[in-house]
């Protein structure tokens, strides 16, 4: 389904689902504000919304546009955006040593997403930085990192 598209909330009915996830999915759409309306439309009462979105629009940079993101967001941007859909239940950055290797990253010109350097970076990451990232990202999440947790709970009413 095309979240994007006007009639994306009536086929699936209105008030249908009690949680939607959508990881690293409205960076590529390039109306996001009215996808999350979407997307809220299709909540129950109730219902929550989970996104996971890349963060700090300063990391954008060769990989992103590779990738076909739109945007990156902002935690104060995006609290304004999902303030006016419903009640925003938890809103902080994640992964800030991702964050700094996707900033390395951007660095080196025309690198592909499948460059072995960064598929390297990416085991790395997997074993040793997740654990320490998870760390540090209780201290940073007001402040930094490669991606942005959002939960927002559409009104009961």
């Amino acid at each position: 389904a095309d979240i994007a598209d006007p009639g994306f909330s009536a086929r699936f009915a209105p008030d249908r689902f009690d949680t939607i996830v959508a990881i690293n999915v409205l960076e590529h759409v390039p109306d996001d504000t009215a996808a999350f309306g979407q997307l809220m439309g299709t909540l129950a009462p109730g219902g929550h919304l989970l996104l996971w979105l890349p963060a700090m629009p300063a990391l954008y940079n060769d990989m992103d546009r590779l990738a076909g993101h739109v945007r990156r967001y902002t935690r104060h941007g995006l609290r304004g955006q999902l303030e006016a859909l419903g009640e925003v239940r938890d809103l902080r950055y994640v992964n800030p040593i991702g964050g700094l290797g996707w900033w390395a990253n951007g660095l080196v010109r025309k690198r592909s997403l499948n460059d072995p350097h960064v598929n390297m970076q990416i085991e790395w990451f997997d074993r040793i930085g997740v654990p320490i990232s998870r760390t540090l990202g209780h201290a940073t999440g007001r402040l930094f990192g490669q991606s942005l947790f959002a939960a927002v709970r559409k009104s009961p009413c």
